[in-house]
């Protein structure tokens, strides 16, 4: 669905209308800032994380830290009998070696040859060792998604808890937009953080939220209270907004 047809049908409705009213109070026709509400709107209302990079990608460093206990399970397992010269590990060695064409070196880059069983200890021992410590994006690093969802960019990577509700992405951006108008100030960064001048306008910002998700029951939807601590809660958690919204489904 195209915004246009959306916007059709969206601005007909009562709690559509109530919002633009209360809007409307606090900023006057402004084309430029009602073109921006509408705009988070849509993108909120069609947001899906099953197609944002960023949700996608933590779900998939959770499953990741699951498989590096069960790796690190196996190859102790498998250190612990090439340690042993295990004949069974020894035996599976020369068949997977004749079925592979993967042959394990014997040579070491300084020293002696080794046997083939020592060598393969040395490689999972290493292996056992990489497993137990932090690994990259597993464990941290600097990777982009592990800090975006939706319309945010935190400053630092989103942890493991409840999932940021799509409303609270919502209200955080059009709260920005307020601030901003409000202050009489033009431009934007992309991560740029919530202003700390101009009036967040949380009654207006909840009306928009409960205009745009009328039947979700999310407690904080329509409440002014409950969206003005949502938004503050992002702010100490320092949030920036950024320039587009990643995982907005208009199919």
């Amino acid at each position: 669905m195209n915004i246009d047809t959306w916007y059709q049908d969206w601005s007909k409705t009562e709690a559509a209308i109530f919002a633009m009213s209360k809007f409307k109070e606090i900023t006057g026709a402004d084309i430029n800032v009602n073109h921006s509400i509408i705009i988070a709107c849509f993108n909120a209302a069609h947001y899906d994380a099953e197609l944002d990079p960023g949700a996608l990608y933590r779900k998939e460093m959770q499953e990741e830290k699951h498989r590096k206990k069960d790796l690190l399970k196996a190859v102790r397992v498998l250190a612990r009998n090439a340690k042993l010269d295990s004949t069974a590990l020894k035996w599976a060695d020369m068949f997977a070696d004749a079925a592979s064409g993967v042959r394990i070196t014997r040579r070491v880059r300084d020293g002696e040859d080794k046997a083939n069983h020592l060598v393969m200890y040395d490689y999972f021992s290493q292996l056992e060792i990489a497993l137990e410590g932090d690994l990259p994006e597993i464990n941290g690093g600097p990777f982009l998604n592990k800090f975006t969802i939706g319309n945010l960019i935190f400053d630092k990577p989103i942890g493991a808890g409840p999932p940021i509700a799509v409303e609270t992405l919502l209200a955080f951006e059009l709260a920005f937009y307020m601030r901003m108008h409000t202050a009489k100030c033009d431009g934007r960064q992309n991560a740029q953080h919530m202003p700390e001048y101009g009036d967040p306008c949380f009654g207006a910002v909840a009306a928009f939220c409960f205009a745009t998700f009328p039947h979700n029951g999310d407690k904080q939807t329509g409440d002014e209270n409950r969206t003005g601590e949502a938004v503050r809660n992002l702010i100490r958690r320092g949030t920036g907004l950024a320039t587009q919204w990643i995982g907005v489904n208009t199919g």
